[in-house]
């Protein structure tokens, strides 16, 4: 990630199921911890993430039901800090609905 902030990109795109460990939220983990390193990395980049996958065997914690949404969205923030995604999106692949959420509402999420 550093390599690509010195070729000037700095949008970085990521899952809460991306990783080795299904439902992990494995790259927001490597992501958050490489902002918390600092050198102004979190003011020069623009990072995004979405969820829809299941996370889990009950039905909530699946798809787009509002309450994965939420938990899925307050999950991402944790995994990602300190730096709140830009653009967080719970995407039904089939085409059928996407709710974006962006980033001045995304801390509201969670009530912060």
């Amino acid at each position: 990630m550093d390599r690509a902030h010195e070729h000037g990109i700095n949008f970085f795109d990521t899952a809460n199921v991306y990783g080795a460990r299904p439902g992990g939220g494995v790259t927001e983990e490597i992501i958050g911890r490489w902002f918390a390193a600092g050198s102004g990395r979190c003011e020069r980049t623009v990072p995004a993430t979405k969820s829809y996958l299941p996370m889990g065997d009950w039905p909530n914690e699946r798809f787009l039901s509002a309450l994965n949404i939420r938990r899925a969205c307050e999950a991402s923030l944790e995994r990602l800090s300190p730096a709140p995604p830009a653009l967080y999106a719970a995407v039904d692949w089939a085409g059928n609905a996407t709710v974006l959420i962006a980033k001045p509402h995304v801390a509201a999420v969670r009530g912060s």
